[in-house]
């Protein structure tokens, strides 16, 4: 059983997340296009709608996560988005194609790419397996004012783990390209 706590910093933490990714690929919306285009996994045909769907799968997640319609849909149903992001990823990096950018966004709204790596698919197996497990059940206790100070917290800690391990996956991938070049 899960700490009705841990729920819902799991299930601010996706909101989060999704809600963020989802008004990147809006706002940079011919940049996703060209990405979703770079992965060279879809029907030209199919991009365009893609592009739509995808975001707007993204903010209707996201909103279940805030307002918990039925959790356990929420989870399996990020986790297979998540599982379609990874297997994309993978699948170019296999075939040696890690100079695309991922189109995660975090990145980009530094104002630098971040290239699709086996860090990013390592990434997104934490991700899918933090999502599974909120389909745990949760436990009856009640929470108390004390634990909306620990789920703040926990809060900034996931956001600057989050945006840290974000920073290394770009650094390690630029580091590569820079060796690369040399040799």
């Amino acid at each position: 059983m899960l700490d009705p706590l841990v729920l819902k910093l799991v299930s601010i933490s996706f909101a989060l997340l999704l809600l963020l990714a989802a008004v990147h690929k809006w706002t940079a919306h011919d940049a996703f296009r060209r990405n979703l285009a770079a992965y060279e996994l879809l029907p030209r045909a199919a991009i365009n709608p893609v592009s739509f769907a995808v975001p707007t799968v993204e903010v209707l997640l996201g909103l279940m996560w805030l307002i918990g319609v039925v959790p356990v849909v929420t989870a399996v149903a990020s986790a297979a988005l998540l599982a379609s992001y990874t297997f994309a990823i993978g699948i170019n990096v296999l075939r040696g194609r890690v100079h695309i950018d991922c189109g995660c966004g975090m990145a980009s709204l530094a104002g630098r790419e971040q290239s699709v790596s086996w860090g990013l698919v390592v990434r997104n197996l934490l991700l899918i397996a933090t999502a599974l497990a909120a389909t745990l059940p949760a436990s009856d206790r009640t929470i108390g004012a004390v634990d909306y100070v620990t789920l703040v917290a926990g809060l900034l800690a996931i956001v600057l783990l989050y945006a840290t391990s974000n920073q290394l996956l770009s650094n390690g991938a630029a580091i590569g390209a820079w060796r690369k070049r040399r040799d």
